[in-house]
């Protein structure tokens, strides 16, 4: 049986193919992978914050802002010039008063 070099360098070329498209397929899974889970991740940094505090054994009661607390607030403010802007984590007791006091 003789030995054929020309046989033997067409199968190291087609094999040379096969793993260059293997690598190339490879890469393309790499990137769709780290595509997702960085997705994912991401995801999860934004609704953990939200998701978190319904997930705790002992919930924290709402506790309204009393009469002193608020007029310590419009004492600070009135020293101050320019736009309130509320965050809006309470019921509104700031900003109803100070509506109330600026359309008397």
């Amino acid at each position: 049986m003789p030995f054929d070099f020309d046989e033997r360098l067409d199968d190291s070329r087609q094999l040379n193919e096969g793993v260059g498209e293997r690598n190339r397929r490879s890469r393309i899974g790499l990137v769709i992978t780290g595509a997702i889970g960085g997705s994912l991740v991401a995801l999860y940094a934004v609704a953990a914050p939200f998701v978190a505090p319904a997930l705790r054994k002992v919930c924290l009661p709402f506790v309204p802002a009393t009469t002193a607390q608020v007029q310590n607030v419009l004492q600070v403010l009135r020293r101050r010039s320019g736009t309130l802007v509320d965050i809006g984590s309470g019921d509104g007791r700031i900003v109803s008063t100070l509506w109330s006091i600026k359309t008397v």
